[in-house]
């Protein structure tokens, strides 16, 4: 991973003041004087600016650990990053048996100049459950069902489902708790071999009015396997296939490397309505049959972001290493100053 070179929680903000007009009449004796005025007012970033921090007293993006509770469980550290969406990832927790759960605290912070409403907090998507090998499918269905994923903040407690907010605000440069927590229940099913349960991203959308809803996206994302160039702001060359599924980009591997080859590995590009690259992602799957031959590794599919002329490396970094076990296993990784690659038989990230 060079640097030029998973989105589990991110917050919107949508300033919905922009022009203000005035208009004043004035009337004296017979004649009608009027006087019309009108103020444009453009905000700057810092405005209105809702992001994530580590600490609720000072802004801070440090690391986030994981409180695990249950013997064995193992917590990841989550990291922030609010360079353009505010976004928290990494947060992942390797579960043994029920009654086991993992808690991340961190804070919403307010660094803007105007009270934030909290307008809605929505799960893009479903929960997802791959059994790993071993592992009978309906035992990995069943102990699906409970593995959950709860968020807190202020009053309000959310599991996986869309809800539409009143009543919750943050004033300007306050700082605001927000939990999660991921849950094995005491009740749940065993199962007898490994399974991964991959969770939808969340979206909390703050807004300076309340009762806005978060826009609908005009965007689409599409996976791509290719070796052409392809940067933020430009379209997809011709040629270049734009696939609608991970699996069917991987599927192309086929064409570059031969009958029945394939790479756990493709690009992922949020694409706007104009076919233009908004944002650009490496995506690499680890799987079951990789954990097994390599020990310490996690199953999972593991997001790395690029685009940003460097600024995401380090968080990179550490995701590569999470996947590849790097703290035991040194070995799996190449480092220099501006290069970070981990390698194991059937999968290369950097």
């Amino acid at each position: 991973m060079r640097d030029n070179k998973r989105t589990n929680l991110y917050i919107l903000g949508a300033l919905l003041l922009g022009v203000v007009s005035i208009s004043i009449g004035f009337a004296a004796f017979s004649n009608t004087l009027k006087i019309q005025s009108q103020a444009n007012v453009t905000p700057d970033e810092s405005t209105f600016k809702v992001v994530f921090s580590s600490s609720g007293t000072t802004y801070k993006t440090d690391p986030v650990p994981g409180t695990p509770t249950g013997s064995g469980v193992t917590v990841d550290n989550g990291t922030i990053d609010n360079t353009t969406n505010p976004t928290i990832t990494g947060l992942h927790a390797s579960f043994t048996a029920p009654g086991q759960k993992a808690e991340y605290n961190f804070f919403v912070h307010n660094a803007g100049e105007y009270l934030a409403y909290l307008n809605s907090i929505t799960f893009k998507g479903t929960k997802t459950c791959t059994p790993g090998t071993g592992a009978t499918q309906s035992l990995a269905t069943s102990a699906c069902s409970s593995i959950t994923m709860k968020v807190e903040i202020g009053s309000l407690s959310v599991t996986e489902t869309t809800q539409n907010i009143t009543g919750e605000t943050i004033e300007a440069g306050a700082f605001e708790p927000i939990s999660v927590t991921i849950e094995y229940a005491s009740n749940g099913t065993r199962v007898d071999g490994p399974i991964t349960v991959d969770f939808p991203d969340v979206s909390l959308y703050y807004a300076s009015t309340s009762g806005i809803n978060e826009p609908e996206s005009t965007s689409t994302v599409k996976y791509v396997v290719s070796s052409t160039t392809m940067n933020i702001g430009s379209t997809v060359p011709a040629g270049v296939n734009l696939r609608n599924t991970a699996a069917q980009a991987m599927a192309d591997w086929e064409s570059i490397l031969g009958t029945g080859e394939t790479r756990p590995i493709y690009l992922k590009h949020k694409m706007n309505g104009n076919n233009e690259i908004e944002e650009s992602y490496i995506e690499f799957v680890v799987t079951p049959e990789m954990v097994q031959a390599n020990p310490g590794m996690i199953a999972g599919t593991y997001t790395l972001k690029g685009g940003d002329g460097g600024a995401s490396y380090q968080g990179n970094v550490n995701v590569i290493k999470t996947a590849f076990d790097y703290a035991n296993h040194p070995d799996r990784c190449y480092n220099n100053s501006s290069d970070f690659d981990c390698y194991v038989s059937g999968l290369d990230a950097d």
